[in-house]
């Protein structure tokens, strides 16, 4: 394996050290936070984005499993989708932040299930994004940045 060059180390760094998150809101303005729950039940005030998408030892980003949204509305009065608003804090303009949601899915019933990804949210400039989640939705949040002297992609 070879070592990273330090110009991509220090922009990993910068990026993780930077704050970068996503905050989870249930109105269209962005001011009316919500309160968050993953991995068992701890509660969670915002998702960091503090994790490069080429790291594959940590799932591609960072992964919160099983998130509940309290006091969000219903997207239909007949489904169990929520609205999550979200806003990106700080993102670097030179940065894609992604918001992904993660599925298991069993392609072969004799072999491992595999997990799958969609993209919920894909941005680079700080605002208010919308999106349709259930309750108890895996998360990966992460960052692709693109720089004259590095590639973190």
């Amino acid at each position: 394996m070879h070592p990273k060059p330090i110009a991509t180390t220090l922009l990993l760094y910068a990026v993780g050290a930077l704050g970068v998150s996503f905050v989870a809101y249930s109105d269209n303005f962005c001011q009316k936070p919500i309160t968050m729950r993953a991995n068992d039940s701890e509660v969670v005030n915002e998702l960091s984005i503090d994790r490069s998408i080429t790291d594959d030892f940590h799932v591609y980003g960072r992964y919160y499993d099983g998130v509940t949204f309290e006091g969000t509305e219903p997207a239909s009065s007949t489904g169990t989708m929520r609205k999550v608003y979200w806003k990106m804090r700080d993102p670097d303009p030179s940065c894609s932040i992604f918001l992904m949601r993660a599925f298991n899915r069993d392609f072969n019933r004799y072999t491992f299930s595999k997990r799958v990804e969609e993209i919920i949210i894909l941005g680079h400039r700080e605002g208010c994004y919308y999106s349709t989640l259930d309750n108890n939705t895996s998360l990966i949040t992460t960052f692709c940045c693109w720089r004259v002297t590095a590639k973190i992609c």
